[in-house]
């Protein structure tokens, strides 16, 4: 099996993340609903067969917070970088975390 097992959750999920986040508590849930995609793209690939079970961890562990969080203001300065506005960095995001 190969591929949207879960119909691409996860690439739903980084569209409808890309609202305004003119407040410090809005950009953190951004970059959380973007961890929480990260997740479900590495549990859709699992379970599609394209990974191996267990690939998945890291990303789950870094949503149930029993890992450091990705840094948002490492991925904040990937975007700059690149020329994007500061409050539309989520292709950056995306970037970062290997997602489309």
């Amino acid at each position: 099996m190969s591929g949207g097992s879960m119909n691409y959750l996860y690439r739903r999920l980084l569209w409808e993340s890309e609202f305004e986040d003119s407040t410090e508590l809005r950009r953190e849930f951004r970059l959380h609903l973007i961890q929480v995609a990260a997740a479900l793209k590495a549990i859709e690939w699992v379970d599609s067969g394209d990974l191996s079970p267990g690939d998945e961890d890291e990303a789950l562990a870094v949503v149930l917070g029993s890992r450091k969080p990705i840094n948002y203001f490492r991925v904040q300065e990937i975007a700059i970088n690149r020329g994007l506005d500061y409050n539309k960095f989520g292709a950056a995001m995306r970037d970062y975390l290997g997602l489309e």
